[in-house]
This record gives C-alpha cells, sequence and structure tokens, in this order.
C-alpha cells in the first residue's frame, strides 16, 4: 500500500463514512439533539408561508381586519420558536464538529507520533499538516456536518414539497419537472470534481512540505544565495494549487448555474401559470403568493442537495488521506504478549546482527557484542560503520533483519516498547530542544521530577554555567527548536534531560561534540561519577571521550573488529590507535 493512498476497502465516501461513524457515535446525544431540531426548524419555516396565504385570503383580501392582532401574534410566535430552534442547532453543531475534529487531530497526531522511522517512505510532515488542518475537517464534514445537512435540505425539500401540493398539486407536479433534469446534470460533475478535488489536496501538501523543508534550511539556501531560485519553485508549486482549486471552482460554478437556470425556468412558469390560474379564479392571490414562497423556499435545498454528491466527493478525498495515515503500520510494534521488566539492570547484547535501510546493503553484517550492567562502553570507528545504527536499534526505532539485540537476556522485540525506552535515555548528536522554558525540557524525560533534582542534572550536564546568566535562569524559554541558545547549550540540555530520566543506560551519541573543553571536562566528571549506576553507552570521536571508557569497542563494516580497554590499544599497533593518530600527535606535542 502506498503511503499516499488509503487501505483497500476505505475507497468509496459510503465506505469511508462507515469508518469514521464511531467519532459521532462518541459525542451521540448532542448529534442526535441537533438532527432532531433541523428537523423542526423547516417546519416553522412552512408554518410561516401557509400563514401568509391565511394573512392574504382571509384577513386582507376577505376583509377580516379584526383577525390581523391575533394573526400578529402567531407570527410573532413562529418567528420566535425558529429564531430559538436555530440558535440552539447552531450552538449544538459548533461543539459537536469541533469534538469530532479535534478527536480525528489527535487520533492522527498519536498515530503518527507512534510510528517507528522509515514507516512514512512518501509522506513528509507537510502531508501531515495538510491532513491535519484541511483533510481532518473534510472527514469531520463527510460523517457529521454534510449528513446533518442532507438531514436538514430533504426536511426541508419535504416539508416545503408538502405545502406545495397542500396549496395546488397540478401546479406543483408542474414545478418538480426540473427536479430530475438537475440530478442527472450533478451526477455527471461529481465524479470529475472528486478526481479535481483529490489533486487539490495533493498539491496543498506538496507546497507546505516544500516550504516546511525550506524554512528550516533557511540559512542554507542564503549561504548559496538561492532564495530566488527557491521562491521561483515554491511559486511553481502554489501555482500548480492554485490551477486546481481554480478547476474545482470551477466545475461548483458551473453546477451552480445549471440549477439556477433550471430554478429560473421553473419560476417564471409557477409565474405565468399562478396567473393564469387566478385569471380564470381556480386559484387565490394567497395560495400564489404561499406557492411562490414555498417555491423559493424549496430551491435552497434542492441546490443543496444537487450539490451535495460534489461536497461529499471532495470531502471524501480529505477522508482517504486521513484514513491512508491512521492505515499506515508502524514496522516497529509491540509483539503479542510482551514482556514488562519490572527493573532492568542494563545488561545488553548483540548476536549476529544483520541490519539495513530499506533497499540498500546492510550497514550492520553480523555484528555481535555484550555490555555488562554498569560498564561504560566507548563504540568508535569510521563514519559509515554502523555507530548510530546500533543506537537507532537499541532504542527499536528499527529492528534488525536477523540477529537478536539482547537486554537482560531477553530479545527487545520480545519486550514491550515501553520497557525498551524507559530503560534507555539518549542524547543523541543533533540536540532537539522543543519551545519552553530551558527547566521544561530538561524535565521532558521525567515530567514529575522534582525541582531539587532538576537543578542537579543541571549542574551535572553544566546547564547552570550559561542559563544562570538568562533573565530567569533556568526558566528561561529556550525558543523554537531551542533558538535561543548555541549548539552547545543546546547540547548540554539534552544531556541533562537523559540524566534527570534517571534511566539504568545512558547512550550518549557524541553528546559533547559541540562543546568547549572545558565543559567537557566538567561533563565527563559528571559521568564517571554514575560509574557502576548506569550502563554508558558512547558513540564518540574525540580521543578525550574514550579515555574513560571502561572498554572500547570499535565497529567497522559493520562488524566488531577490536574490542578493549582504551589504554591498552591506545598503546599498542591497533585500530584504534589509527583511528586516533591524528589526535594522539596533537596531543603528544601539547604536551
Amino acid at each position: 500500500m502506498s503511503d499516499n493512498q488509503p487501505s483497500r476497502g476505505s475507497n468509496s465516501a459510503i465506505e469511508l463514512f462507515r469508518r469514521f461513524l464511531p467519532r459521532v457515535v462518541a459525542v451521540t446525544r448532542p448529534a442526535l439533539l441537533t438532527a432532531l431540531l433541523v428537523l423542526v426548524s423547516p417546519l416553522f419555516a412552512a408554518a410561516l408561508l401557509w400563514s401568509f396565504k391565511v394573512l392574504t385570503d382571509d384577513v386582507l383580501v376577505g376583509g377580516h381586519v379584526d383577525e390581523l392582532p391575533r394573526f400578529a401574534a402567531l407570527y410573532v410566535a413562529l418567528v420566535a420558536a425558529r429564531l430559538v430552534v436555530d440558535f440552539v442547532v447552531v450552538r449544538l453543531e459548533a461543539g459537536t464538529v469541533n469534538a469530532i475534529v479535534q478527536r480525528l487531530r489527535v487520533d492522527v497526531f498519536h498515530h503518527v507520533l507512534s510510528l517507528s522511522p522509515g514507516s512514512r517512505t512518501r509522506q513528509s510532515n507537510g502531508d501531515v499538516l495538510a491532513s491535519l488542518q484541511g483533510d481532518t475537517e473534510h472527514t469531520e464534514w463527510l460523517v457529521f456536518t454534510g449528513p446533518l445537512a442532507v438531514l436538514a435540505d430533504v426536511a426541508a425539500a419535504v416539508f416545503f414539497t408538502g405545502l406545495l401540493l397542500l396549496l395546488d398539486w397540478r401546479l406543483t407536479l408542474a414545478t418538480l419537472a426540473v427536479v430530475p433534469v438537475v440530478a442527472i446534470l450533478s451526477s455527471r460533475l461529481a465524479t470529475a470534481n472528486r478526481r479535481v478535488a483529490r489533486l487539490a489536496r495533493r498539491a496543498e501538501g506538496s507546497w507546505m512540505s516544500f516550504a516546511e523543508e525550506r524554512l528550516e534550511a533557511a540559512s542554507l539556501v542564503q549561504s548559496f544565495d538561492a532564495e530566488k531560485r527557491e521562491a521561483q519553485a515554491y511559486a511553481t508549486r502554489c501555482g500548480r494549487a492554485r490551477r486546481m482549486e481554480v478547476a474545482r471552482e470551477v466545475l461548483l460554478a458551473w453546477q451552480a448555474m445549471l440549477i439556477e437556470a433550471a430554478a429560473a425556468a421553473g419560476g417564471l412558469g409557477v409565474l405565468l401559470y399562478g396567473a393564469f390560474r387566478i385569471a380564470s379564479g381556480s386559484m387565490t392571490i394567497g395560495t400564489l403568493i404561499a406557492f411562490v414562497g414555498a417555491v423559493g423556499s424549496l430551491h435552497a435545498p434542492i441546490r443543496a442537495l444537487a450539490k451535495a454528491s460534489g461536497r461529499f466527493q471532495h470531502a471524501a478525498a480529505g477522508a482517504q488521506r486521513v484514513a491512508g495515515i491512521l492505515d499506515l503500520p508502524s514496522r516497529v510494534a509491540n509483539r503479542p504478549r510482551a514482556l514488562r521488566l519490572a527493573r532492568p539492570r542494563g545488561e545488553l547484547a548483540f548476536r549476529d546482527v544483520h541490519f539495513g535501510y530499506g533497499d540498500a546493503p546492510d550497514v550492520l553484517r553480523g555484528l555481535s557484542f555484550s555490555i555488562e550492567p554498569g560498564e561504560a562502553v566507548a563504540l568508535v570507528g569510521p563514519s559509515g560503520s554502523g555507530k548510530t545504527s546500533i543506537a537507532r536499534l537499541l532504542l527499536r526505532h528499527y529492528d534488525p533483519g536477523a540477529g537478536e539485540v539482547m537486554l537482560d537476556g531477553h530479545d527487545i522485540r520480545d519486550l514491550t516498547l515501553e520497557t525498551v525506552r524507559r530503560t534507555i535515555a539518549p542524547v543523541f548528536q543533533e540536540a532537539q530542544i522543543l519551545s519552553g522554558s530551558i527547566a521544561w525540557n530538561i524535565r521532558f524525560g521525567n515530567p514529575a521530577a522534582p525541582r531539587g533534582s532538576i537543578l542537579e542534572a543541571a549542574q551535572r550536564a553544566a546547564v547552570d554555567r550559561f542559563a544562570d546568566p538568562f533573565e530567569g535562569g533556568l526558566g528561561a524559554p529556550a525558543g523554537p527548536r531551542g533558538a535561543h541558545m548555541s549548539g552547545g547549550q543546546r547540547q548540554r540540555v539534552a544531556l541533562a534531560r537523559a540524566l534527570l530520566r534517571d534511566a539504568p543506560v545512558l547512550l550518549l551519541d557524541e553528546a559533547t561534540g559541540a562543546v568547549d573543553s572545558e565543559t567537557e571536562e566538567l561533563i565527563q566528571d559528571a559521568l564517571e561519577r554514575l560509574g557502576g549506576r548506569r550502563t554508558i553507552i558512547a558513540v564518540a570521536h574525540r580521543l578525550s571521550s574514550i579515555r574513560r571508557a571502561d572498554r572500547v569497542i570499535v565497529i567497522e563494516n559493520g562488524r566488531v573488529v577490536e574490542s578493549g580497554r582504551p589504554q591498552t590499544l591506545l598503546a599498542g599497533a591497533s585500530r584504534l590507535s589509527e583511528l586516533f593518530a591524528p589526535q594522539l600527535i596533537i596531543g603528544g606535542a601539547a604536551a
């Protein structure tokens, strides 16, 4: 199944309606009350039209002016009742609509967050944002607002048609002769409308994805003087989306024009035939006035019903995108009867692990090693050797193609995702900081942590060395994506976050790569004090980062080529000493 397509069985508007109907069932009471009231509102409108017939024929033409006060009181009561009903309908509908849209957005957001990396091979974040914004609203329209509107229009059409038949059945049949013509013309446009709507949503996702990517890489674009070129490329995508949207509006305009033309022709026929009937004495003036009013009131629901098919097809295109996202399976998921470890010790092992990304050649090729609880191990190797892939497998962002990754003697695929991810606290090379205060970012992995623990973690990671001068200290805002901090400061906050997590395993992917030597020494001291209490795995490129490790594992071409104490390996002819030869020379010269 393509990422941009829904699952089989979710292609028609009816099937999509059935799929998302439980969102409406969740708000059954207000939804049913709204549906009941929309049936009542046109009844009041029909009663008002009948009252005008009575006013004209009995009060005005009949000369019973003394009945006018009673008629006025009836009219005011009908208008007031209709206004109250319409207000309640608007209030209930607004609350129900927003509840359904919110539920859809939360479901999509949660599902996307739960997908492992690599599960979305084609859908970009821009596509997901487009679905969160517009497609969830279209889905809601498909399952609630649309059917409610159809119900209201059908009720209005039935009531006004009944009134017309009551007034004059022969004139009514002549008036309704245009309805089949309108229905046929509208159905012919529905298929084209659906196709254009799908293309329009796809084009919108394209420009949103492009804009998101380029805005995130604004410094790169500026550095290569590519602003005009990228703006032109953005304009091209926006232009494609605009053309699709214009085409959709043109189809709707054609539909509206045909309906209006049919309605105008029918209205003219009613007036001419009614005038003839009045002249012949077989119809009263009040009947014609009420009949014309009922015909005018009937046109609105008929026009809406004629357009309903196109609108449902447009909404279905958005619902298909939502269904396509919700149907995406995560490539990493809990197995049936997965185990939950109460107190993991942090014993890790890779057993003949093979792993690759997609159709690319394997990055890890029979990787095997083990780490004891409380051991500090440095993983080193040239770029592309598989060090980051090891970290991703440990966190179960991916699963190996073959072999086993073990935690406390269990294949981590047999453990719950919660167990694995509560066992390992990561610090990535690219520190990810969210909008909020520095303290909030530190406590992200442990929301219930007391203030004293936050301060202690900040001190261990040397965050307090730059946060104190800020207004508010740790309460200062980090800015979107940590924009108010340098790379090294972001890295220290990420390290403090991992320390506060208090997990049995600390996973550091070049966690001190962006900090200065003095700060690195402080951080290394803090990590050394954790010795024996936590298993530490450090992906390292600096010589200073591996000297304090209990053991170094050298990875090359996806396999372990060397393992031992750093002092021993660096002192002899080893692959480790070859990798760090430039740093050893510089360090020796400095000494």
